[in-house]
Order: C-alpha cells, then sequence, then structure tokens
C-alpha cells in the first residue's frame, strides 16, 4: 500500500502539470515549473508523513528529474509509462527521506 502512495504522489505533479511545461523555451525547469512540481508532491504525499519529510522526499525527487531530464514533459512522459517497481527503483535513492 505504502508503494501505491508514493507512486501516486509521485506521479502527481506531472499529471496536473499544465500548460508550463509547453511555454517554456532555453530552460524548461523553470522556477515556476519547478514550484508546481514540489507543491504537487507535497501536497499529494499525505499525512502518514511529516511535512518535512514530504518536502525533503520531493526536493531529492526533483533533483533527480532534473540531473537526468533536461525537459520536464520528457521526464513525465517517461514516468507514467513505468512500471510500479522501475518507478520505485527509480525513486529509491529517495526513499529514505520519508519515516513514518
Amino acid at each position: 500500500m505504502k508503494k501505491i502512495i508514493i507512486f501516486y504522489f509521485f506521479l502527481l505533479p506531472f499529471i496536473s502539470f499544465g500548460q508550463s511545461w509547453k511555454d517554456s523555451k532555453y530552460s524548461k525547469w523553470t522556477t515556476e515549473v519547478k514550484s508546481e512540481f514540489l507543491e504537487n508532491c507535497i501536497d499529494g504525499a499525505g499525512d502518514e508523513f511529516t511535512q518535512d519529510d514530504r518536502e525533503n522526499y520531493c526536493i531529492c525527487s526533483l533533483g533527480r528529474l532534473m540531473e537526468q531530464h533536461s525537459d520536464p514533459e520528457l521526464a513525465g512522459k517517461m514516468l507514467l509509462g513505468m512500471t510500479m517497481e522501475e518507478l520505485v527503483e527509480y525513486i529509491e535513492p529517495c526513499l529514505f527521506l520519508l519515516q513514518e
């Protein structure tokens, strides 16, 4: 069940991102896109984790995505195409930040 919750709030920012992806030209990870990702990720994490843990996890996750993908839209498509096992493996470096 924990994996499903983590999966949901990790993907939520990519499902709810809107036009902000398409308007970027040079740097697609704009302040607006990063803020929207963090807000949606933190809000979607649920009450079982502390606010600090959710923030740290989401910052770590955003950092991983930005390191590996210059375009947030492509990062979102990649994540949406992953299986549960692939997603858990991808975000594993940040999971230690979530403590119940």
